[in-house]
Order: structure tokens, then sequence, then C-alpha cells
């Protein structure tokens, strides 16, 4: 049994602050899409299993699992990410613990299915957590594991990733698995509006072929895709079918134009009437250097001006802000 870690925990039922190179089901982009592929994809595997998710961060893949299963246990090294993960998702079917990869809380051959996404390149002894894998699983038992593909994750960082003690190569992954289990086939995950999962293989070469809309009428294309992640299916059974996966995000696409569209529409308003109150500016700065040169007797009309021309210039720089908050610097720009 691990023993949990030394630390106090204190935290509001609000969203938790996850430390280090962890997700949140409240994220959105590109990652988003690939962790709840992956999760969408495990849950073919997973009717009325029970069901081990390693490094289950804070619980809402293992609640999505927990729909089919027959019992879910999220294991997660932090305190805090299972104390959130309990409060927020545990059922009469899912249920967190505090564990380590490297000495996982669990019985020998006990478990159906093990899930382990983007965690094995953070462990230093890589062999010792497979290995912890395939003892708490059943000799038929199947793990669902993938890593990050870093030439393509850390393109824009080539410093790499601080939290990752040592990444994989495609091979070195499969390698590593075959090491404990009989059985290894090797998956890749690539992006497109959404995310496709696809065997190994029909990711370059002969078996592959991209198109991509590149705007206006201009198309790329090629024989190879961009793979973010590897993913491998193991098991101690004699063989397996893994199948091709599609996540369709064109829903969330539409709802992204709709949003941007209404954004732009704002602007445009605020960059109205941003231009009406230029004007009125202006109006009274006229009639104020005529009341000031005519020299007139009576000061309130003056007054009146000056104090009328202040509170233009004022909802003049408000409008300002407004149009900088949403990235507009000049009023050109909305032309």
């Amino acid at each position: 049994m691990t023993k949990k870690p030394e630390t106090e925990v204190n935290f509001d039922e609000g969203q938790l602050e996850l430390p280090g190179d962890r997700f949140h089901d409240e994220f959105r982009g590109q990652i988003q899409k690939d962790i709840m592929h992956r999760y969408i994809y495990a849950e073919r595997f997973v009717e009325k299993k029970i069901v081990l998710d390693v490094a289950c961060g804070e619980g809402y893949g293992s609640s999505l699992l927990g729909a089919r299963a027959r019992s879910v246990l999220g294991i997660d090294i932090d305190p805090a990410t299972v104390a959130h993960a309990e409060r927020r998702y545990a059922s009469d079917r899912v249920r967190f613990q505090v564990g380590d990869i490297a000495c996982l809380p669990v019985a020998d051959a006990s478990v159906d299915i093990a899930i382990c996404f983007e965690t094995i390149e953070h462990v230093a002894d890589q062999p010792g957590a497979v290995a912890e894998l395939r003892r708490v699983l059943k000799p038929d038992g199947i793990l669902v594991i993938s890593t990050p593909n870093i030439a393509v994750r850390n393109g824009a960082r080539p410093e790499g990733n601080p939290f990752h003690t040592h990444e994989l190569t495609g091979p070195e992954f499969v390698s590593l698995l075959e090491r404990q289990f009989p059985t290894v086939r090797f998956l890749v995950q690539h992006n497109i509006h959404g995310s496709v999962i696809l065997p190994g293989a029909a990711s370059s070469g002969a078996d592959a072929h991209l198109a991509k809309a590149l705007g206006g009428h201009s198309v790329s294309s090629g024989d190879a895709m961009a793979v973010r992640s590897y993913i491998a299916i193991a098991t101690g059974a004699d063989d397996i079918k893994p199948v091709t996966s599609l996540y369709d995000d064109s829903q969330e696409l539409e709802h992204e134009r709709e949003e941007f569209r209404d954004a732009v529409a704002t602007m445009h308003a605020y960059a109205e009437d941003l231009k009406r109150e230029r004007a009125k500016t202006v109006a009274l700065e006229a009639e104020l250097r005529s009341v000031t040169k005519a020299g007139a007797g009576d000061e309130q009309p003056l007054r009146t001006l000056t104090v009328a021309n202040e509170i233009l210039k004022i909802q003049v720089e408000h409008l300002r802000a407004k149009l900088k908050s949403l990235g507009v610097q000049d009023l050109r720009d909305l032309r």
C-alpha cells in the first residue's frame, strides 16, 4: 500500500488549482479534445468491467468511464486532486484514492481494464511502472496507455517539458510494453477539427494520405500526419483488435464561430459609439474656443462647456478601453 503524502489539503468547492502538467475538465482547446477522445475511445473496453484509472487527475475521465463500467477506481498522487475528484465525481460505481503508479494500492490480478494516459513520461522507473500495471491486471486484462509524441508537442518548446522525466519515441514505447505484455497494438492520435485515433501503420507512408485546407482555394497534400500522442492497447490475451476512432467537434466549432461573430458585432458597436463621442468632443471644443475668443463676461457657459468636454473625454477613454480589451488597438482594424 502506498503511503499517503503528508500534506494538509485545504480548498474551496470551486475550481481546483491543479499542480504541474495536468488537465481540468473546464479547459478548452486541442488538449481538451485529445484527452476527451482517449477516454471515449477507452469506453468500448470497459462495459461491466472493473477499471483502474491511474493518474486520474481531477476525475472527469473516471466519471465518464463509470457510466459503463462495473466499477472505477481513480488513483492520483496528489491529495488535493483526489479530494476534489471525490467531492465532484464520486458515485456508487466511481471512487478515488491517493496512490502512486510505482506502488498501486490494488490487489494482484484484480483489474479488468487499466487506463494510464500521458503518465509514463513522468515516471523515473518506467519498466517498474509497467510491471506494476501488469501486476494488478488479470491474466487477460487490458491496458490502454498513451504518451505524447514529443517531436510534435515540444515543437514550440525546445527546452522540453519540465514535468517529464523521460520521453519515449514510438518504438521505445512499444518495446517498453512488450517486456510485460505478449500482445501490444500500437495506435497514433492526430488532430483534425477534433481528433482521430488510427493504427500506427496508417499514419505514414503508403497507408496514409492527408489533404489539408490552407485557406481560400489552397490545399496541401501529403503522406504523413502530425502525430500528437502514441496510444497502445496491451493485454495478456492472445489478440485484440483496436478500431479507428473519430472525435467530431464540428458543433463546437460552429459555437466558436458564433461567439466570434458576436464579438465582432460588439466591437463594431463600441467603435460606432466611440466615433459619436469623438464627434461630440470636437464640436464642444470648437464651441469652447468660440466662447473663449468672444470673451463673454458671463463665465457660466464657459464652465458648462468645459465640464461637458471633460465628461466626453472620459467617455471616449472608456470606449477605447473596451475596444482594447477586445483586442482592437485602432479603429482602422475594424474596416
